[in-house]
């Protein structure tokens, strides 16, 4: 069973440790490569089976009769691959180290 520790993690824009400090940034919460995009496009995919404002997901988007979702899409992707990259990692990074603190701020 983890036991509480005073190990302090803070997100920003550099990378350090010091006693019971460890600074971290985006970096540090990287996907391999592959990995990474294929976890974006699969959660993008995800939304063709939503509704919104009680119509599919995708019809919220035609203009005359055309989709522009597939001129929005591939701008999605990077944003959400951040997205998703920092939230699994964090998540690992959670399930092994008991913390007391987590801060999220530019330094």
């Amino acid at each position: 069973m983890n036991k509480k520790n005073n190990l302090k993690i803070i997100f920003g824009n550099k990378t350090s440790s010091s006693e019971g400090l460890i600074y971290v940034q985006e970096q540090d919460f990287e996907i391999p490569h592959g990995d990474d995009y294929k976890i974006a496009i699969t959660e993008l995919n995800r939304m063709h089976n939503f509704k919104l404002n009680d119509k599919p997901f995708l019809e919220n988007f035609l203009y005359s009769e055309a989709s522009l979702w597939w001129f929005i899409y591939p701008s999605l992707i990077g944003k959400y691959k951040q997205i998703i990259n920092f939230i699994l990692q964090i998540y690992d990074l959670l399930l092994i180290v008991s913390l007391i603190v987590v801060k999220v701020r530019k330094i």
